[in-house]
């Protein structure tokens, strides 16, 4: 089971304000009003999951992509190719919270005229993780599976070398309930993110969730990260992940692997794949939730308090929106502070006491 990491010196945060800051500070390094609000919407719902990574802690890095050129607050986005319910697109290095909702639309754009839709783009960047997305989805009816290809970053049973993507990947669908099944997660047995996250605290990892540099099991997620972590089901996890590299990378003429294709203008590894699903153009929509719903109650019936997807996190984000606040840690705020200081926005607190 894994351990409750314990939180350094928190600060409690409005979030109204952390929306407004994560608006200005995006605002400020170039990005489009329009796009500003894709990406609080993204932060905010991924934040509210309540993991403490894959959230709110990564707007620094954003804004040191935005500030550096690495990410490009106003990309050009262009079709490569499409047929019927399909189409590819590079989407110019941009804000991968940005690109991905452009992937998601487009498929959902797709589904409502074919009932099926799938979007590949190249050039892109971190999306942060695809609950967000999924989520939204499953809110506006449609079933839908995200795909992220990013760089070499996970082993395989009996190797040491980082010789896969560990295919990050989320799906949603909506029941009669008001909370949709939202599952989040890559093909790791735990990402990076929360390595860092344990790494920083001081927290052991299951030795079977990856190796050191030599090869050998490991409970420090230090050392696993400068090793490389193992893929769930073992052999399994790795042939799912390379499904994952063909549809994220091969298909989309992006990069191969660790290897970049000959055109110039593709500079990253980052690529996604968004399908999308229209159930109503199967079965009327209440008919499809009634029968989510029956197979939430089955699950249920079988193995009676079964967690399901997504309904920690829900109840999580209930707890903070019924207060109104987030505790963050005081590492991060500072960080913010930072930011605010570089920027010339206003900070989230101009004296915390």
């Amino acid at each position: 089971m894994r351990e409750t990491m314990i939180p350094n010196n928190m600060t409690t945060v409005n979030l109204a304000e952390l929306e407004r800051f994560i608006y200005d500070a995006v605002a400020a390094c170039g990005v489009p009003g329009d796009d500003c609000v894709k990406a609080v919407d993204v932060f905010m719902r991924a934040t509210l999951r309540g993991v403490g990574h894959h959230d709110i802690y990564d707007l620094p890095s954003r804004i040191s992509g935005l500030l550096s050129g690495k990410v490009n607050a106003k990309p050009q986005y262009k079709q490569l190719t499409a047929f019927k319910t399909m189409e590819a697109w590079d989407v110019d290095r941009g804000l991968g919270e940005v690109v991905c909702c452009f992937a998601m639309e487009r498929a959902k754009r797709l589904a409502d005229e074919y009932g099926i839709g799938m979007c590949f783009i190249r050039n892109s960047n971190h999306f942060l993780a695809a609950a967000p997305y999924v989520e939204q989805a499953a809110e506006e009816g449609y079933i839908s599976l995200l795909l992220c290809k990013g760089g070499m970053n996970m082993g395989t049973t009996g190797r040491k070398e980082n010789c896969m993507g560990s295919l990050p990947l989320g799906f949603g669908f909506s029941t009669e309930a008001d909370i949709p099944i939202v599952f989040d997660a890559c093909l790791a047995y735990a990402s990076h993110g929360e390595l860092r996250a344990r790494a920083a605290k001081g927290i052991p990892v299951e030795p079977w969730w990856g190796v050191d540099t030599d090869g050998q099991p490991t409970t420090d997620p230090a050392k696993m990260l400068e090793g490389t972590r193992m893929p769930i089901g073992g052999h399994k996890g790795y042939a799912l992940s390379m499904l994952g590299e063909v549809l994220s990378g091969v298909f989309t003429g992006g990069w191969i692997m660790d290897q970049a294709p000959e055109e110039e203008a593709v500079d990253n590894h980052w690529g996604h794949t968004a399908l999308v699903i229209k159930p109503d153009t199967m079965m009327d929509m209440a008919t499809f939730k009634q029968r989510t719903s029956t197979l939430l109650d089955r699950a249920d019936k079988l193995a009676p308090g079964v967690h399901i997807p997504g309904h920690g996190s829900y109840r999580r984000k209930a707890g903070m929106l019924s207060k109104g606040t987030i505790d963050l840690e005081d590492s991060l705020v500072d960080k913010l502070t930072e930011i605010a200081a570089r920027l010339d926005i206003t900070p989230l607190f101009n004296d915390r006491g």
